[in-house]
């Protein structure tokens, strides 16, 4: 537990290499009253994300980049590193905020895996574009992830 839950991406990542489980209070009290065994707590946002993305049958493997960051590795593809964010309107600060949080990782993807979001604007694409990163709904991520990502 983090207590206050400003917690580094690289602090996520290295945790899951070690096998135990950094998060905020919330998700301890989570944890106390769901797990037999606290250290392997996934929060219901991060379970739901991994299960979709490693039933697809073109992902091989993910490994955590950040807090709600992975790298999916892909048969005979390279891995994708993806940001996923839950939010309903992603916006062009939304875009920028994600990026300089995880300023030192090479994001490919920011994938949107509120499925309450149905499009992206024009503004938030033109603003990917021009920060070197692709911008997909989840639905759409997980039916390309077996293609070649441009």
């Amino acid at each position: 537990m983090v207590v206050p839950t400003r917690i580094t991406h690289a602090a996520y990542e290295r945790a899951e290499e070690r096998g135990v489980c950094v998060a905020g209070f919330g998700e301890l009290l989570d944890a106390l009253s769901l797990d037999d065994d606290i250290s392997q707590h996934i929060d219901s946002r991060e379970s739901y994300e991994r299960r979709r993305l490693v039933r697809n049958k073109a992902v091989t493997s993910l490994k955590r980049k950040g807090h709600h960051a992975y790298e999916v590795r892909r048969k005979r593809l390279r891995p994708l590193v993806i940001i996923t964010t839950d939010e309903y309107e992603f916006t062009v600060d939304r875009l920028y905020n994600l990026l300089d949080s995880y300023d030192g990782v090479a994001v490919d993807v920011i994938v949107i895996a509120n499925p309450s979001c149905y499009g992206l604007s024009t503004d938030s694409r033109k603003a990917a574009e021009w920060a070197g990163v692709s911008l997909a709904l989840f639905g759409d991520f997980l039916d390309r992830v077996g293609t070649n990502w441009t």
